[in-house]
């Protein structure tokens, strides 16, 4: 008896994930996963780099259901919960079957005005002159230390290389807080960011002028030593262009940009162009194009905290040989 041929199985990926400023990562993703077994593709998805800045879960219009809008998660865990429980789709699913599907309604629509997170342009700017101030008042070894901690790989005592922890402006980098201003402001997709100047940007991004602040001022303090010293200026030039724009980005790329087996970050660019205004002098300078141009610059809430810190360690090598890591926020 003749084995009737059966009819080739369609693709089971339902699933697949997409930073909204990656589209072209995300095409290469649709064609790698294109005819993939479900099995296949459950352990490309696993196995990938998520962004965490602002991922957003598609179900193309496949088998189960097709949504009519995106859904967005705040965090890459409930992106992978919702990968991985099909209770955590039924839900979404209920929830989307609620909203006004008339046509011209905005695809991506979560509420009838989705606000950005709180407008912190003056903290911001206190942060930036509060750590002008602080290293000008610094002594030699406490500069050298600063500013060496910034590209150092020497561990912090926990894992980690110095220069991957050794600065941020402490409310932008932990953005926890945000959350307290929902539903009213910074509701997904618009979570983790916040307001400066008439723009709405991703949290994350922001914290990123703190770093080009620090590196214009080690190599403003290297050019100084170079100008003032006569046998030793090259060294001190040398030194400087450790901390110059170009350096400056090679250590963003490093941390946040695409290297062989990852992808960029998703908020790359905006870390990039954030630095740089910090570099430049901002708010002296133009601040970067917000990064969330999707979310309404005009919270209704106030920001109600108080001042942000500046976390700034450094290498101590005051007490012998070998410079220590040491905690700095002020």
């Amino acid at each position: 008896m003749q084995r009737k041929e059966s009819a080739p199985r369609a693709p089971r990926v339902q699933w697949l994930w997409q930073d909204e400023r990656n589209d072209e990562r995300y095409r290469e993703l649709l064609a790698t996963l294109k005819g993939s077994s479900e099995r296949h593709a459950d352990r490309l998805l696993r196995g990938m780099w998520f962004f965490a800045d602002a991922p957003s879960l598609l179900i193309p219009a496949r088998e189960i259901w097709t949504p009519p809008r995106e859904i967005h998660f705040a965090t890459e865990a409930e992106l992978r919960r919702t990968l991985l429980q099909l209770a955590a789709l039924k839900r979404f699913k209920r929830a989307s079957a609620k909203e006004n599907k008339t046509k011209g309604n905005p695809a991506t629509a979560m509420c009838s005005t989705t606000f950005c997170g709180p407008d912190v342009t003056e903290q911001v700017i206190a942060a930036i002159n509060k750590t002008r101030s602080q290293f000008a008042s610094w002594d030699d070894n406490r500069k050298w230390g600063a500013c060496a901690a910034l590209n150092s790989l020497q561990d912090n005592g926990n894992g980690q290389s110095m220069a991957s922890v050794a600065w941020d402006i402490v409310e932008l980098h932990n953005q926890g807080w945000i959350a307290r201003y929902r539903p009213a402001c910074s509701a997904p997709p618009c979570q983790n960011t916040v307001q400066v100047g008439d723009q709405c940007y991703y949290a994350g991004s922001v914290n990123y002028v703190i770093f080009g602040v620090m590196c214009q001022l080690c190599s403003s303090y290297y050019m100084g030593k170079a100008a003032s010293s006569v046998w030793t200026s090259d060294t001190y030039i040398k030194i400087a262009m450790q901390y110059s724009p170009a350096a400056m980005y090679g250590m963003i790329l490093a941390y946040k940009g695409p290297l062989p087996g990852r992808g960029a970050a998703g908020n790359y660019e905006a870390s990039q162009q954030w630095a740089r205004a910090g570099y430049d002098g901002w708010p002296s300078v133009a601040a970067p194009a917000g990064d969330r141009p999707n979310c309404n610059p005009a919270c209704p809430q106030t920001y109600s905290g108080g001042s942000f810190d500046v976390n700034w360690h450094w290498l101590n090598s005051s007490g012998g040989d070998r410079a220590e890591p040491a905690p700095g926020v002020f």
